[in-house]
């Protein structure tokens, strides 16, 4: 036992200190870690503003917005890495996600062809060892998962683009792909094809895709896919940031915009009314 008046503590109250250190880090840790993960989603809601402004100075210019992105085996064409650098002012971080672990390493490559987080989910993200890992991942016949056995390189398949151009699929995935017969874009429901307009659209003047210059503000720019992780692991746990044209930016539940409404046989990521 050390008198009173010595310098220094004893064994014990350092242990004492050190456990109560231990448990101040436990009970605090959880909660930097999700203030962080808020900042991030922060961060991305106005990246994903800001691009929805330059996206109409970009109509403005043109006309037209920018066409649906691709891969040309060394650049990202149209889509948002359209914007890059006129109208990022040369910052091509705004094009990336603060959460986006799919160019981990990669950066100064992403950087050199273009690439954007809010343009699509690309091969990279399911396989990194792919001989075409920043083509665009092909759709599935199921409209929802990535079909890794068919070439990434085709223009004619669907691809899983988040750019909202041609019109989502029921979960959220642009269904357009290129038609070299005709020398252009084509997307499901397109009435130059003749084909019927959906109930839920008043009108082809409202239909919510980038390529309809009168779309309404409701209409989805695109949406952020690499903060569903940090929710949980299924779909019913998922959130994304979603922009809309007005320059509003939201979390959503992804379960909630794929659900199918009764009436229309069609989600909300399709409506967007």
């Amino acid at each position: 036992m050390r008198k009173r008046g010595d310098g220094g503590f004893t064994l014990v109250e350092l242990l004492v200190v050190i456990a109560i250190i231990a448990v101040l880090v436990a009970i605090l840790f959880p909660v930097f870690s999700t203030v962080r993960e808020k900042a991030r989603e922060a961060q991305c809601k106005t990246k994903l503003m800001q691009l929805t402004g330059m996206i109409a100075l970009y109509q403005a210019d043109y006309t037209y917005c920018p066409p649906p992105p691709y891969f040309n085996g060394s650049l990202y064409i149209g889509g948002l890495s359209a914007l890059h650098p006129d109208y990022t002012n040369g910052d091509w971080s705004v094009l990336i996600c603060p959460r986006d672990y799919v160019i981990a390493g990669r950066h100064e490559e992403a950087k050199a062809a273009r690439y954007s987080s809010y343009n699509g989910r690309i091969v990279m993200e399911f396989d990194s060892t792919s001989a075409t890992p920043w083509n665009f991942a092909p759709l599935a016949a199921d409209g929802e998962s990535p079909d890794l056995s068919a070439d990434a390189t085709d223009q004619t398949l669907s691809k899983m683009r988040l750019y909202n151009w041609g019109g989502y699929n029921n979960f959220g995935y642009d269904d357009c792909w290129y038609n070299f017969a005709a020398g252009r874009w084509d997307f499901w429901y397109n009435p130059d094809n003749g084909d019927a307009r959906p109930a839920w659209i008043d009108s082809w003047r409202h239909y919510p895709r980038y390529n309809n210059t009168k779309a309404p503000d409701t209409t989805i720019m695109s949406h952020c896919t690499h903060h569903r992780d940090r929710y949980g692991t299924t779909v019913t746990q998922w959130k994304d940031m979603l922009v809309f044209k007005s320059g509003k930016a939201d979390t959503r539940s992804v379960s909630q915009m794929q659900a199918i409404d009764a009436t229309y046989g069609a989600s909300e990521f399709r409506m967007q009314r």
